[in-house]
């Protein structure tokens, strides 16, 4: 489809749905990114702002059918959407807004970004310049998604290590959670680096859970007895048969 080709969808099903944006990226499959490339055209934009006029228009219309019927509740909300349209609302400070409330809210910045993006219609690269002044004007920096998992994660590490060492936790205990938490960030972290420095943490912490859980094994693999016939052997350079043979002969003497 070409570009007039698809301006022209586009004007079309945005009339039919009564400016309703959603809808047209939704039933004409137009990207965001193209429709605000579209808007960079004075033509595009006359026939967007004749498009909401006549959404407007429709709006009053009906209203005005309402209040003429004594509906109260039409008379009260034409009365707020008045002064709205006089006092006008600022964009870019419901933008702001909006993307302080994400970043201090979203559990990641991905979250945040899509949240964002779908709000404005905007391209995901314009919502990350957006996401990133934002948080360099507002001092966000120690409030990001990111910022908040490391301090929350920074907590419960505090907290197992404590545990730990007042013997409230077992070191399989403690290193599970700390796994959890190495994955988690894997998982979530902002940037490759450290998304890579959690996963090596994660497969190192995996390895001393293998190798605790493998002692544990061996040791229950034996009872006490045997374990001091293994130390004898160990002792005397010997074999465990020859230790327990010798142990028998002992008792067989000591019986006599």
């Amino acid at each position: 489809m070409t570009i007039p080709q698809k301006k022209k969808l586009f004007l079309d099903t945005y009339r039919d749905t009564y400016g309703n944006l959603t809808e047209t990226f939704k039933i004409t499959e137009i990207k965001a990114s193209e429709y605000n490339n579209f808007m960079e055209l004075p033509d595009f934009r006359r026939e967007i702002d004749a498009v909401q006029q006549l959404r407007i228009d429709l709006i009053d219309s009906k209203f005005l059918e309402l209040i003429a019927s004594g509906d109260s509740r039409a008379i009260i909300d034409a009365k707020k959407m008045e002064v709205e349209r006089k006092s006008g609302i600022n964009l870019e400070e419901l933008r702001q807004k909006i993307m302080v409330y994400l970043i201090t809210h979203a559990s990641t910045k991905t979250e945040a970004l899509t949240a964002y993006c779908d709000w404005f219609k905007v391209a995901e690269s314009t919502g990350d310049s957006f996401y990133k002044k934002a948080i360099i004007e507002h001092a966000l920096k120690d409030k990001t998604p990111i910022a908040r998992a490391k301090a929350e994660r920074k907590k419960i590490e505090s907290s197992l290590s404590e545990r730990f060492k007042n013997n409230n936790l077992s070191e399989i205990e403690m290193l599970q959670g700390l796994l959890e938490q190495a994955l988690y960030t894997a998982e979530t972290a902002e940037y490759p680096s450290e998304r890579a420095t959690a996963s090596k943490e994660a497969r190192e912490i995996g390895r001393r859970m293998e190798e605790i859980q493998e002692r544990e094994r061996v040791k229950n693999t034996f009872n006490n007895e045997e374990w001091v016939d293994i130390i004898d052997a160990i002792v005397l350079d010997s074999n465990i048969e020859e230790v327990k043979a010798l142990k028998q002969k002992q008792m067989m003497i000591e019986g006599e």
